[in-house]
């Protein structure tokens, strides 16, 4: 009888450390389409935009172009499923040469727009192959909500919404930004070993502090008083991006055959 149990403890730990394996494997298999350094170098396009010269921008699309050429065959070569990533290059090459044409012609909000879709590439795809623990990823979820806010109190008619709706986004822009705000701080440093972590936690109490005076701002039910705080509340996380676009980034786990 103790034989038998004892071979049944065996393979309850056999058990165990097979599921640890395939776990293990799973999660490796899954960060390979982890690229910070494709990120940051498109996050820094997509914060200049608004904030540098031409001639500053037309540096930061250099060196998103020198990122995208040495990534590319990594991205080509990742294990994930579904997903044509040979078309997804083409169709980058592309984007990235429209991004040059308008900052050549001066259009800077479409060139700000193209960054933001060269990354929400990457995005989609790791949302897709439910790969949810890259700080980035939940920090957009948060500021694609907060838009949605943004727009709703700038457009005169509200846009369109009913009040309970409106209360609706803003519960879920809070509820994104908790996600985010509850990672540990080794989440963020795995991929950004180099990120100012002082300047992070301040940023993150920044914009917890504006996201309270845009719910004080709500009391008065006058619609003009909720655009300051919410302005505010967008610097601030344009200033927690920026954290991660001015931070020493980690590489990404190599395709096998590639380590």
């Amino acid at each position: 009888m103790k034989q038998i149990t004892g071979i049944r403890f065996l393979q309850s730990i056999s058990c165990v450390m097979l599921f640890s394996l395939l776990s293990f494997a799973q999660l490796i298999a899954q960060e390979k389409f982890i690229y910070p350094d494709i990120d940051q170098a498109f996050l820094k396009i997509w914060l200049g935009a608004n904030n540098v010269k031409s001639s500053e921008l037309s540096i930061y699309m250099d060196e998103a172009g020198h990122v995208w050429k040495r990534r590319k065959k990594d991205v080509v070569n990742a294990d994930i499923e579904h997903f044509d990533l040979n078309l997804l290059t083409v169709d980058l090459d592309q984007l990235l040469q429209l991004m040059e044409n308008q900052l050549n012609k001066g259009n800077i909000n479409q060139v700000k727009s193209y960054a933001y879709h060269f990354m929400w590439e990457f995005r989609s795809i790791r949302q897709c192959s439910f790969i949810e623990t890259y700080p980035l990823d939940l920090l957009w979820d948060a500021h694609d909500l907060y838009q949605e806010i943004n727009y709703t109190i700038d457009d005169p008619m509200f846009g369109l919404r009913e009040w309970s709706d409106f209360e609706n986004l803003v519960n879920d822009f809070m509820c994104a930004f908790e996600n985010y705000d509850l990672m540990h701080i080794n989440q963020i440093t795995e991929w950004y070993p180099g990120i100012d972590v002082k300047q992070h936690k301040s940023s993150k109490d920044k914009v917890s502090e504006c996201l309270y005076n845009l719910l004080l701002s709500f009391e008065s039910g006058f619609q003009p008083d909720y655009k300051l705080p919410c302005d505010e509340l967008g610097f601030a996380l344009e200033s927690l991006f920026q954290s991660y676009a001015d931070a020493k980034v980690s590489h990404p786990i190599l395709p096998k055959g590639k380590m």
